[in-house]
């Protein structure tokens, strides 16, 4: 008996084209002939930041009903553009769904890997002819992809209407609409929070409170403290922190936030007596006392608080950047999201697969519902505050505290881009 059962020629693809051509990168002028022709054309890509000018103009009136685009709201897409799309009438759908938790076999794996979960590139054109192009690989809608550098490789499959083939791609661009949900451009705001929220770092922060902290920049600092564990929360010299000092004499309370790296830092002889012998030039110093609030202090560093300390940390203050930046609190993430086990991306999954996931801990999340997303939006739009009698009440604060750095438009940001802006 033969291996396989030939398929009828009705059944057969009409042609295979391999995108781009051999020593070439762009795709544009392929894509916009099948755009041009088309009646109508269901797509599903990952990515999404072209402006529609780089292609057919004809692109919108595709993706009309039943026409249809899904695309993951991940980073780098474009909400804004794709607002404009649905503006002009097309059929958007956007992915929503992460992992609640990574399954690669490695730690550097898992660190690296991105949150969207829709990876698709996936194109169905139906031309007037009863013909049609199926479109899979690897182009992304952006620049990148569809002009060059990247190195990209898309198969385009001639077919038959009605044939086994065609309706395996209806089926599957079906399956992953009814994974997304509708854009609604009342919500466009809603979607960028989402997307900060998913692409957003924390950065160490350092709080401080003292008088006549406005002009520390091109200063240093001496840190002391007792409780040595603090220093495990430094990581390493060199790193970069953000110093965020509170005006104590300020009414109403003003907060200036630095750019700040730790030089040095290291244990004192009440902690090992190898280190008799150190001393501090005459600087600014703050005073930690067990877990609470360091205070900063307008004088050089006094016996009696290296009588107390156990360690020191000596930060290089770099620049002002309290006009331009602000940190906010982590948001809470039960309040954005909701756990989905159960959800139809992972029924797709082999149940020994899902087994394994199960023990990572690994489910899908949606956005949550019960809080509404007005609430959800300017959810990380006011910063993070203690006031200084607060802080001063803390018995327990953290040295380095874990925040997110955003821009005045509370957009997140690097400690590097807000250096730069």
């Amino acid at each position: 008996m033969p291996a396989f059962e030939a398929e009828p020629d009705d059944e057969r693809p009409l042609e295979i084209e391999l995108v781009p051509q051999l020593l070439k990168a762009d795709v544009t002028e392929r894509l916009s002939r099948s755009i041009g022709r088309c009646s109508s054309l269901r797509a599903a890509i990952a990515f999404w930041t072209i402006d529609l000018a780089l292609l057919d103009q004809r692109l919108t009136q595709g993706l009309k009903d039943p026409g249809f685009l899904c695309v993951d709201i991940n980073s780098p897409t474009d909400l804004d553009r794709l607002d404009q799309l649905a503006g002009n009438g097309a059929s958007v759908f956007l992915h929503l769904k992460s992992p609640n938790n990574q399954m690669e076999d490695t730690p550097a794996g898992n660190s690296s890997m991105p949150k969207h979960l829709m990876h698709a590139k996936f194109l169905l054109f139906d031309f007037p002819d009863e013909s049609a192009e199926i479109w899979v690989g690897s182009h992304n809608w952006t620049r990148r992809s569809l002009l060059g550098p990247n190195v990209e490789l898309s198969m385009i499959l001639s077919v038959r209407r009605g044939t086994k083939l065609y309706g395996e791609a209806e089926d599957n661009l079906a399956m992953i609409q009814s994974f997304c949900v509708p854009f609604d451009r009342d919500d466009l705001d809603y979607y960028k929070f989402l997307q900060r929220s998913e692409r957003a770092e924390t950065v160490p922060v350092i709080e401080l409170e003292g008088n006549h902290v406005d002009s520390l920049a091109e200063t240093s600092i001496e840190l002391f403290g007792t409780d040595r564990k603090d220093l495990s929360e430094l990581d390493s010299t060199g790193r970069k922190v953000i110093v965020s000092i509170t005006e104590s004499l300020s009414n109403p309370e003003v907060t200036y936030l630095y750019v700040g790296q730790i030089i040095q830092s290291g244990l004192l002889v009440r902690a090992n007596p190898l280190a008799d012998g150190i001393q501090f030039s005459d600087r600014r110093y703050a005073f930690r006392r067990g877990r609470r609030y360091p205070e900063l202090v307008q004088s050089s560093c006094p016996d009696q608080i290296l009588s107390q300390a156990v360690y020191f940390v000596t930060i290089e203050i770099e620049s002002n950047i309290t006009s331009r930046a602000d940190v906010v609190d982590l948001p809470d993430p039960t309040r954005r999201w909701k756990q989905s086990p159960d959800d139809p991306l992972l029924r797709r999954m082999e149940a020994k697969v899902r087994e394994q996931t199960a023990d990572r801990k690994v489910v899908v999340r949606v956005p949550a519902n019960g809080v509404s997303r007005k609430d959800m939006r300017e959810e990380t739009n006011e910063p993070f505050r203690l006031s200084i009698e607060e802080k001063r009440a803390s018995t327990d604060a953290k040295l380095v505290a874990k925040r997110i750095l955003v821009d005045r438009e509370r957009n997140p940001i690097s400690i590097e881009e807000a250096e730069r802006s």
